[in-house]
């Protein structure tokens, strides 16, 4: 499946990265094992209103469960305002839950 930037939920599985310019408000994002490739440093990168989020994904040394969902940002409530997003992932994709 290919960048989805228009609806509810927003899908990003691009890894050459993928972003908005502007400003959304966003209630969630996850980053999920879509189809079943994360493996052992798996890596998320966000860039969000110009800080930067790093996660690595580590099953084999946290002995994790690995489900459908690797991480989980929100929920935010109220919403919160993003800007000049950016998000690079090695595997799975990401999807964003707008207001």
């Amino acid at each position: 499946m290919a960048n989805q930037t228009a609806g509810n939920p927003l899908y990003y599985d691009d890894t050459t990265g993928a972003s908005w310019t502007g400003t959304k408000l966003v209630k969630e994002i996850d980053w999920i094992d879509d189809a079943g490739d994360v493996t052992h440093d798996s890596t998320l990168t966000i860039l969000v209103n110009g800080v930067t989020i790093a996660m690595t994904v580590q099953p084999v040394i946290d002995d994790l469960g690995m489900g459908a969902v690797i991480a989980k940002f929100g929920p935010f409530i109220p919403a919160i305002h993003m800007s000049d997003v950016t998000f690079t992932i090695s595997q799975g994709a990401v999807l964003v839950w707008l207001q």
